[in-house]
């Protein structure tokens, strides 16, 4: 339905049959829905602090009290009521009335690219990360059934942030394959040597796979901790998924956004750069 003169700033539209309108005044916004005894909405244009897309052409503006009120409105009375509103929110409350308008007119494309890329490169790699730490220790605790043993010897000692130990080793496989890598420090005294000599070290490993390698908690025997090494896997499973979950979460909200686009940004824009 269009607006006529006398109706001044009054905009109404259809919605399943029910007519909804919205009179934009110098106190606040108006808005009633029903043609018999309709209830009237008053909205302070101060209490207006941003603006948002949804379903369709629709446009919701968010309220300090965390409420929000729609607008249903066709083109022809959308663009009007838009540059109308804008304009009297921006008398009351300039800088609120400029932001929200800027950040709806937006590029929606930046800011889903964006989201996207976080979604990729936090969740995503620390779920990679986890999951594949995960499943090869699953392998190497299965290639462990039928390990081998070898000394090992202690390059270098040094502290992590928790105050233990840890060891860089080197071992000499049966097919005189040299292998490096750090582990947790077993047993050790305080200076970080192991207890014993600088011999009493011994690691598994598996000879079809030597990269599947753990210290053994005793000397000269095939004795890796199976407890922590279950535990290991458990935890790097259990965030590994989590974090997968959230990055595929991310990731579909991320291509929704960048398939969304702002009805009426344009005149949104445009009103906004007016303030």
């Amino acid at each position: 339905m269009a607006k006529s003169a006398s109706d001044g700033n009054k905009f109404t539209s259809l919605r399943g049959g029910v007519p909804h309108t919205y009179e934009v005044r110098e106190d606040a916004l108006y808005y009633s829905a029903g043609s018999e005894n309709p209830t009237q909405v008053k909205v302070l244009w101060t209490e207006l602090t941003a603006m948002r897309p949804d379903h369709g052409d629709s446009i919701h503006f968010m309220r300090t009290n965390k409420q929000e009120l729609g607008v249903w409105l066709d083109a022809e009375q959308m663009n009007p009521f838009l540059t109308a509103a804008i304009a009297e929110w921006g008398k009351h409350s300039k800088e609120i009335a400029r932001k929200a308008t800027f950040d709806y007119g937006a590029s929606e494309s930046a800011v889903g690219w964006i989201w996207l890329v976080l979604s990729l490169v936090f969740p995503g790699m620390i779920a990679l990360t986890l999951l594949t730490d995960g499943y090869h220790e699953i392998a190497c605790n299965a290639l462990f059934e039928h390990a081998s043993i070898a000394p090992a010897k202690i390059l270098k000692i040094k502290k992590n942030r928790r105050g233990n130990f840890i060891w860089q080793l080197e071992f000499e496989t049966a097919t005189g394959q040299k292998i490096t890598g750090t582990r947790e420090a077993a047993l050790a005294n305080s200076e970080g040597q192991p207890i014993g000599s600088k011999d009493n070290v011994t690691v598994v490993y598996a000879a079809e796979r030597p990269n599947c390698w753990d210290l053994s908690m005793k000397q000269g025997e095939a004795a890796p901790n199976r407890k922590q090494r279950h535990f290991t896997v458990l935890m790097d499973l259990s965030f590994g998924w989590m974090f997968a979950i959230v990055g595929a979460i991310t990731t579909v909200l991320s291509i929704a956004r960048l398939r969304r686009k702002h009805p009426f940004r344009e005149t949104v824009k445009i009103a906004g750069e007016k303030i």
